[in-house]
């Protein structure tokens, strides 16, 4: 019996979550093989069907991780709104996100220094559509574009301000946002 393509996917997408769960718990290093196959469910030989070591798992969680933010992204433009209320969801999909997976797992330092070369490539390029995202959105509302990384830096510094939850964060950054904003269309 051969396996199907929506088989196979469902397998790689669980070697995936397992991972992602075993490396945000225990950190990379105390994180073996067979542990992520134990967690999938599946036989340790069936991880090498897909991947070829720990570092290319690793590289394929990021992947993902980058993928579902993106996904929050477009999902924070679809749900529509004012241009403050588009911003703040866009800026919350990924620096409040990536914020929240950090301050949930005591091994964050470790997963974000130890990997940065397997990781970069997903990392560049969800940073490339996230300042893409934010120049459209301030664009479709006659914002110049090239205020993004203004937007960007205060979700960090947004961050850096006040309690870490979500409810907190995500005021504190609609205002910042909003004086933004309002700053750019009194000029």
């Amino acid at each position: 019996m051969s396996v199907t393509e929506p088989q196979r996917e469902d397998k790689r997408a669980r070697i995936v979550e397992a991972a992602s769960e075993l490396f945000q718990r225990y950190g990379i290093k105390r994180t073996a093989i067979d542990d992520i196959a134990a967690a999938a469910g599946i036989a340790k030989g069936t991880i090498y069907l897909y991947f070829k070591s720990k570092d290319e798992v690793f590289a394929a969680v990021a992947e993902q991780l980058c993928e579902d933010a993106f996904a929050r992204i477009a999902g924070a433009i679809a749900a529509g709104g004012d241009v403050v209320t588009k911003l703040t969801g866009v800026l919350d999909a990924k620096v409040g996100e990536i914020f929240r997976i950090i301050n949930a797992s005591p091994h964050s330092a470790e997963l974000l220094e130890s990997k940065k070369a397997v990781t970069a490539e997903a990392f560049t390029k969800l940073d490339a559509l996230f300042k893409r995202s934010v120049a459209d959105v301030l664009a479709s509302d006659g914002l110049p574009g090239e205020a993004a990384d203004m937007f960007i830096a205060a979700a960090y510094g947004a961050h850096q301000t006040g309690p870490g939850d979500a409810a907190s964060y995500r005021a504190r950054l609609k205002r910042h946002v909003a004086a933004l904003v309002a700053g750019l269309k009194a000029r």
